[in-house]
Formats: structure tokens, C-alpha cells, sequence
């Protein structure tokens, strides 16, 4: 079906009526095309994403987002449920690090079992900091445990600006989450 097919059925129909016939007609193809492509870990999650993307299509329809075009719905279907994937992915990665942050800048100095718990803490980042490919560790060393700012770090690495060592360490943060897994 073209998305000129489908906007003119849905125009017959309404959206009650043909996000059902969209999700009959394409839920296994697209599920099985997330499995596929490595976006998903498991069905419940393809099933997820490709029911946010039927919303998706039919918010865009009923607001007029959609243009009468040969493009097969389908192809419009994957291309969203690819793009919500890297979003939630992105999501995750944001949340990971924002977590990372406030575990380390959170733990009070003045309290013996918060020094205690934060050594502990920096004994498994050491760890895990261990099996960071470069430049992922030194940016760590210099900006947490050493106190470089960013403009230091990107004088001592080399980088064009400031700019690029805080893009790094983001990056990197998200590395490190992933190694980390659950942070306690």
C-alpha cells in the first residue's frame, strides 16, 4: 500500500479503523524487521516501537504531515520505528549519565559511611575505567579524579577547543554506563 492509498483509505475510514488494518497488515513485517536489524533486544519490544510508530503514522495523517507519494508504507512504518528506537536509545544513554553524575557529585564528603561508600564507588570506576578504550580513560583521570577543566583537557589532548573534550567525555560517559550496567 502507498502512503496515497493509505491517506485516501484513511479519509474513508477515519483512524480508529485503519491504525487496526495498518497494525493487521504490518506489525509481523515490521517486528520482524526491527529483530532483524539488531534494533531491538526482543518481541515485546519490536511490538513496542512498532505500535508507536502506528500512533506516529496516524498522528501524522490526521494533522496532515503525510504527502500522497507513491512511498510504500511500510517504508514509511520502518523508517519510524528506526528512528524511535535511536530516541529511546539516546534517552537511555542521557539517563545513564545523568544518573553517573549525580551518584558521584552527590555522596556528602562529611559523612563517614558517604567517604566510605564513594571510595567504593571510585575503586569500581577504577575498575571498570580499566577496560575503557582510549581515549575514554584519560578523559575520566584527567576530568574526575585529576580536576582538569575541559579547556585543560582539550590543551593536554590536543583537541580544537573545549568543545570537543566536553562532546568526548559525553560520549564516553555513556560507555561507561553501558560497562557499569545497573548503577547502584
Amino acid at each position: 500500500m502507498t502512503l496515497k492509498e493509505f491517506l485516501d483509505r484513511f479519509l474513508q475510514v477515519g483512524s480508529r479503523t485503519m491504525s487496526g488494518e495498518i497494525y493487521a497488515l504490518y506489525r509481523d513485517r515490521c517486528v520482524g524487521w526491527l529483530l532483524k536489524q539488531g534494533l531491538v533486544q526482543n518481541v515485546n519490544d519490536a511490538k513496542d516501537i512498532f505500535t508507536d510508530a502506528i500512533l506516529i503514522l496516524i498522528d501524522n495523517a490526521d494533522r496532515g504531515r503525510i504527502e500522497p507519494s507513491p512511498t510504500q508504507v511500510l517504508t514509511y512504518l520502518t523508517t519510524i520505528c528506526r528512528n524511535t528506537q535511536i530516541n529511546l536509545h539516546k534517552r537511555k544513554d542521557r539517563a545513564s549519565e545523568y544518573e553517573l553524575d549525580n551518584l558521584i557529585a552527590n555522596i556528602a564528603e562529611d559523612n563517614p559511611d558517604a567517604v566510605i561508600e564513594k571510595e567504593k564507588l571510585l575503586v569500581r570506576l577504577e575498575k571498570t575505567l580499566a577496560e575503557l578504550h582510549e581515549p575514554c580513560a584519560t578523559l575520566f583521570k584527567l576530568y574526575y579524579y585529576q580536576g582538569f577543566s575541559h579547556k585543560e583537557i582539550a590543551a593536554a589532548q590536543g583537541y580544537a577547543s573545549e568543545s570537543v573534550s566536553k562532546s568526548m567525555l559525553y560520549k564516553c560517559k555513556g560507555n561507561l554506563g553501558r560497562l557499569l550496567g545497573d548503577i547502584e
